[in-house]
């Protein structure tokens, strides 16, 4: 188990992580998420060994990894880039780290065919020139280098950065299935949401070098827990609320109108989300809205829309574009509060 504890860093007086605590688990995948600037690599080179922390600490089962060099710590990298050897051919490549720890040729080759076959190689491929091999297939190479010596912690860095979305797709699917086969404790770094929603177990969200969130896929999808995080996963619908009190009655006072308050114990400045999988277009829900379709769209499966509502723009995700009417009409949108609004302390 990997442990994390109070880890700080500065560069040149700036602070890169602050405070950073969180543990990853036994053949548990863990997706570090957040912007550019968020603190990921640096924070993914502290665990590596590359990069020595200002403060707190690294543990592998319990153990403290301070004094500990980077190439002894047994843990496996991953690059964006792959960083295959290009003047080795694909067993060249998948042995190197064994062959540079003195095992047996016997082991080697039993070794390097076993990780071939884990990421769907033939055996044909061993002495392939990793130049003639498609980007799919040196990503699988490079994946089968890093597991082939067995690392105790597995650390991703981008590693579908510069493939196209077809393929970034597919093998995000494949190195899921891989690493859950090989009971591959990891450390996935990515920019990209649907990605860590793909792939890891559970997820560190970071903003500014600090943990903002740590949640399985699905809680942080459903309870952002915070504005930052309902801005960064997509969700567009936040405004400011303040809190109206009526006798025994509380609303939310908002720029669309006044909203129900979803917790009578409300108080003081919040913002408010309107999650856009939970509006509807008619008057099923219980709070009913008059708004100008100004933009429709076509995203795959969700159909979105966007509503001008007393001069605040609302984005509903629809099952099917059929259901909206002409840009410029006007629509009736309605939402459950319970279903559809969240509140979140005024940043």
């Amino acid at each position: 188990m990997l442990e994390l504890r109070h880890i700080s860093k500065s560069f040149e007086g700036k602070p890169a992580l602050a405070d950073v605590s969180f543990r990853v688990k036994t053949g548990e995948i863990v997706a570090l998420l957040g912007p550019s600037g968020s603190g990921k690599s640096t924070l993914l080179n502290v665990v590596a060994g590359l990069e020595t922390p200002d403060r707190g600490r690294v543990l592998w089962d319990r153990k403290d990894l301070s004094r500990v060099p980077a190439h002894r710590r047994g843990f496996g990298l991953m690059f964006q880039d792959y960083a295959l050897f290009p003047h080795r051919d694909v067993y060249g490549n998948v042995a190197f780290a064994m062959q540079m720890s003195h095992q047996s040729s016997a082991y080697i080759t039993k070794r390097v065919r076993q990780v071939l076959q884990l990421v769907d190689l033939s055996v044909d491929f061993e002495h392939r020139d990793v130049n003639s091999l498609s980007g799919g297939e040196q990503q699988r190479v490079a994946l089968a280098r890093a597991l082939a010596s067995q690392p105790g912690l597995l650390m991703l860095d981008e590693p579908l950065g510069s493939l196209d979305r077809a393929l970034r797709a597919r093998l995000l699917e494949d190195l899921s299935i891989i690493l859950r086969k090989a009971g591959q404790t990891s450390l996935y770094v990515t920019h990209d949401q649907e990605e860590a929603y793909a792939i890891a177990d559970r997820i560190v969200l970071l903003n500014i070098g600090r943990v903002v969130r740590v949640a399985t896929p699905e809680q942080l999808y459903w309870h952002p827990a915070s504005a930052f995080v309902a801005r960064f996963l997509g969700l567009e619908n936040l405004f400011p609320a303040r809190v109206v009190r009526s006798g025994r009655r509380v609303w939310l006072e908002t720029p669309i109108g006044r909203l129900p308050a979803p917790n009578k114990a409300l108080n003081g400045d919040l913002t408010v989300l309107l999650r856009p999988d939970a509006l509807h277009l008619g008057r099923s829900g219980a709070v009913k809205l008059k708004g100008k379709l100004l933009k429709k769209r076509f995203r795959g499966k969700t159909p979105q829309a966007r509503v001008d509502v007393g001069g605040t723009q609302l984005v509903l995700e629809l099952p099917s574009v059929a259901q909206l009417p002409a840009i410029g009409q006007t629509v009736q949108i309605s939402f459950n509060p319970k279903e559809a609004l969240q509140v979140f302390p005024r940043e």
